[in-house]
């Protein structure tokens, strides 16, 4: 084999390992929308195993064994597999996910930790210190989040099939957990300490602007009202094939659009440090819950038990420190 013929060989094999690993995950983030679609389904656990059994999906009937004595067993490191499978779909649209393509995400286990390194362009004597730089990465100041999501559904929700009802149940899902752990994220990086700059009333200019005043980083993370994320979306600069709700505007920058956010906010994610505790589900179908129209209205309980209606409850647990700095253009 000439050595034209050995690097085609070795593209296609490399393609179809790549090919592999994508079926794999989107294999795994549709076993777990099999197990909350069980959950959200069932009035009863019992039933929920049963639902989850019929799946053709080995995955989910392994989620169904491991919950015989109950669903908080099951959530182990192989469902937690699952769970990064499918919020790695959701990472366009969600700040925690988008970080963590650049941050140094410590292990759950680990209660403290340093990282250390630097590099020098003499040689140095044997005998004498070689010089370490820390990048501020330890959890001294670190601040846990536990955001939860919900999406409740009534009986004709479940009437259109498994498949469309799970496809539905998938879109108000990812929407209700992105708002939910976005919310935690924009709390923990806006603080007195956050950089302000005026906006240029221009998307591009402002993100340029924030860039420039935001402190040197290896990757950043963008939140942008949703309105600035679709207009630069459509410009020229897009060179990373970001969509109308975010994605990567050029590499080493990603954007996350943001419904109820006003202004442009830069964060250097390669000096935030995350640790993320993974996802567990739960349903309701006799619950009471604060249903109002908006924050502001007067609560308003509604039963699902007296409205036919089931809950899903979605947490997620994490936990920010460093000591990155943001950046607010508005």
């Amino acid at each position: 084999m000439d050595p034209l013929q050995f690097a085609h060989v070795s593209r296609a094999h490399t393609a179809l390992n790549n090919a592999f690993a994508i079926m794999g995950q989107d294999n795994r983030a549709k076993a777990f929308m099999g197990i909350a679609y069980a959950i959200a389904k069932a009035q009863r656990p019992e039933e929920a195993r049963a639902i989850m059994l019929a799946n053709s999906s080995s995955q989910v009937q392994g989620f169904a064994k491991a919950a015989e004595v109950g669903f908080d067993n099951a959530w182990g490191p192989e469902t937690q597999s699952l769970v990064a499978a499918y919020l790695a779909t959701i990472a366009p649209m969600s700040l925690l996910d988008s970080l963590a393509s650049f941050a140094a995400v410590l292990p759950t286990a680990a209660t403290r930790t340093l990282v250390a390194s630097d590099a020098v362009a003499d040689s140095i004597a044997e005998g004498l210190p070689k010089p370490v730089i820390r990048p501020g990465l330890d959890f001294g100041s670190a601040q846990k989040f536990k955001p939860a999501a919900i999406v409740v559904m009534s009986e004709e929700f479940f009437l259109a099939g498994a498949d469309a009802g799970q496809r539905l149940l998938e879109t108000e899902l990812t929407s209700s957990i992105a708002r939910a752990s976005n919310a935690a994220v924009i709390d923990f990086f806006t603080t007195t300490s956050t950089i302000l700059v005026n906006t240029t009333n221009d998307p591009l200019n402002d993100l340029r602007a924030g860039l420039r005043a935001s402190e040197p980083s290896s990757g950043y993370v963008v939140a942008m009202n949703a309105g600035d994320c679709a207009d630069l979306s459509t410009r020229v600069e897009n060179r990373g094939g970001m969509g109308i709700r975010g994605g990567e505007f050029v590499p080493g920058l990603s954007i996350v659009a943001m419904d109820d956010y006003s202004g442009t906010l830069v964060i250097p994610a390669s000096k935030v440090a995350l640790r993320d505790f993974g996802l567990r589900l739960d349903g309701s179908w006799e619950a009471s819950l604060d249903m109002r129209d908006s924050p502001s209205a007067p609560s308003q309980l509604v039963s699902l038990f007296q409205t036919d209606s089931r809950a899903l409850l979605a947490e997620r647990m994490f936990t920010l420190g460093g000591n990155a700095t943001a950046v607010k253009v508005g």
